[in-house]
């Protein structure tokens, strides 16, 4: 469950300077040689700030590989927290970086672009997950699926 959690969260970090740059401008049509550099910057700040949203995402993994129930459950679950586990981040940088009083401050621009990668990424990586809790449901012991996941 954990590599399908990275890699997610990988796909995810690549897909995000993507997403900004046709949300916040005309699709690619600024986008010239000298503004790889801006890409990326986008690329590693977004690596870079989303470190949370991995570590939360461990958990929530952890989590959901304990609800009893279909894999599929399994993957409504995942696909409604991920966006949620963006937004938490989100709110977590804003106080811990920056004055609560911007909490509510343009939160749809600047949350928006991070919820849609985060559902973009689970819903493409929702093959894998499947079959990654197929995998670990096929076992009767729960230590056995407890050390499955690490």
């Amino acid at each position: 469950m954990h590599s399908h959690i990275a890699g997610t969260w990988l796909l995810a970090n690549l897909l995000h300077p993507v997403i900004l740059v046709f949300y916040f401008s005309n699709g690619f049509s600024f986008l010239v040689a000298e503004d790889l550099g801006v890409f990326l910057q986008l690329l590693f700040y977004s690596c870079l700030f989303s470190l949370p949203s991995l570590a939360l995402g461990f958990l929530a993994g952890y989590l959901i590989a304990k609800i009893r129930g279909e894999a599929v459950l399994k993957l409504v679950a995942w696909i409604i927290t991920a966006p949620c586990i963006a937004l938490l981040n989100w709110l977590l940088i804003i106080l811990v970086f920056f004055s609560p009083d911007l909490f509510f401050f343009e939160i749809i621009d600047v949350v928006a672009p991070a919820m849609l990668v985060a559902f973009i990424a689970t819903v493409c990586r929702s093959h894998y997950f499947l079959g990654t809790v197929k995998r670990t449901g096929q076992q009767d012991d729960d230590s056995t699926k407890f050390n499955n996941l690490f």
